[in-house]
């Protein structure tokens, strides 16, 4: 009996923490970036001592206007504001609030347990198009994070349509170029968005450039090379000097900037001029003939001395790929690289993160673990107007989903 008792006081004593800090009770889209907004359900757990504090212990649901409403010893607090803050910052002003009514200072755990959901349209000079489904209170950079933006698209002029509630349509311009800079993070160039916001990014003014294709990946002879009419698929990759040993013949995939999925073409029967597998090709089209193996393998590429695709032998951080990459070339631009999750693996299901390398080295940003199958673009400060002066691109727009 003395047993089952222990583990009853046990149960109940670990319950309230579980359900604040347990993953399973968390939205998924929650991310320690997440800014709290209205209508956000809040995980809260306060214990002191390792005793639960029953009252503070629970889900909360936060007001019209963002704001928590607390008791303790039964007595309603003033309602704290916590409506743009991260769960880090929401749990310093909990703490605040609360500490002056505990002789020992309490532990708090502040997690998202739902988030009320958004969606917007994006459109334009972005690698991923259509709806997407953001957490309210989301902003034009959490948007633009998860689709992308073409090298020539113009940031300095990105529209926001947006339908006001008595029906009127209202348009705001953003220049979003001068957050990327530094220069500015205000509401005014990342906006707040809001339900059915359409998001349309558009090109510069492009400098014509030589009609040209691209082949690259596992080709002894990787590179542009200039378009010929009726060029194909087996007149390309002779040009490139044939697959290497490890290239995978059934993985051969052409980009082409009119079409919405790339194609898949097999190396081999193009080879014996199968007509279905032989395409004619068109001026900047990319071929990526992907390796037999790439589970276990990382790359660098872009404005690094050595871009190159690496063995993933053992964990590796971002700045010692770089290292490995020979390090940044002067024209690299530091603030803008460019991350691609699941590149190598599974080009269909990649997803891009933009990282700003100059806050790792001075500390202010963690560095970031690399997986197997990531591909880290670095940038040119200067880049080309046309689609094939940046090899990192055109990986890139393989991040358009299937």
């Amino acid at each position: 009996m003395r047993t089952m008792a222990i583990g009853m006081f046990l149960l109940i004593m670990g319950c309230c923490l579980r359900t604040a800090g347990g993953q399973g009770m968390l939205d998924p889209l929650a991310k320690p970036n997440t800014r709290l907004g209205p209508g956000f359900l809040l995980s809260l757990s306060v214990s002191v001592r390792g005793v639960d504090e029953a009252e503070l212990c629970g889900q909360f649901l936060l007001d019209t206007d963002g704001r928590l409403q607390l008791t303790v010893g039964g007595e309603p607090l003033p309602k704290l504001p916590l409506r743009g803050l991260t769960t880090t910052q929401a749990r310093e002003q909990i703490l605040q609030a609360i500490r002056g009514y505990f002789r020992t200072e309490p532990e708090v755990i502040v997690g998202i347990a739902r988030i009320p959901r958004m969606r917007v349209l994006v459109e334009g000079a972005t690698f991923r198009s259509g709806p997407l489904t953001l957490p309210e209170g989301a902003r034009l950079s959490d948007a633009l994070a998860q689709t992308g933006f073409q090298a020539n698209a113009d940031l300095a002029q990105v529209q926001i349509t947006r339908i006001e509630k008595d029906g009127s349509r209202i348009r705001l311009t953003a220049n979003f170029r001068a957050v990327l800079e530094g220069g500015s993070s205000d509401e005014f160039n990342d906006p707040p968005l809001q339900n059915n916001d359409r998001i349309t990014l558009t090109l510069t003014p492009t400098i014509p450039v030589p009609r040209t294709i691209m082949v690259m990946g596992e080709v002894r002879k990787p590179g542009v090379q200039p378009f010929v009419a009726e060029m194909k698929v087996r007149d390309a990759l002779t040009a490139a000097q044939g697959l290497t040993d490890n290239a995978d013949p059934e993985r051969v995939t052409i980009r082409r900037l009119s079409a919405e999925k790339p194609l898949v073409v097999n190396a081999k029967l193009a080879a014996q001029n199968v007509a279905t597998e032989n395409l004619t090709l068109q001026p900047d089209d990319t071929i990526v003939v992907m390796p037999k193996d790439t589970g276990q393998r990382f790359a660098v590429i872009g404005a690094v001395a050595s871009p190159t695709t690496f063995e993933y032998k053992q964990p590796m951080k971002l700045s010692e790929a770089i290292v490995a990459a020979g390090g940044f070339r002067p024209n690299a631009d530091r603030r803008s690289l460019m991350l691609v999750r699941n590149m190598l693996r599974d080009p269909a299901r990649a997803e891009t993160v933009v990282i700003n390398y100059d806050d790792i080295a001075s500390g202010k940003a963690p560095d970031i673990p690399l997986m197997p199958g990531d591909m880290v673009q670095v940038m040119e400060k200067r880049r080309e107007r046309s689609p094939l002066a940046d090899i990192g691109l055109f990986i890139l727009r393989m991040l358009l989903p299937f």
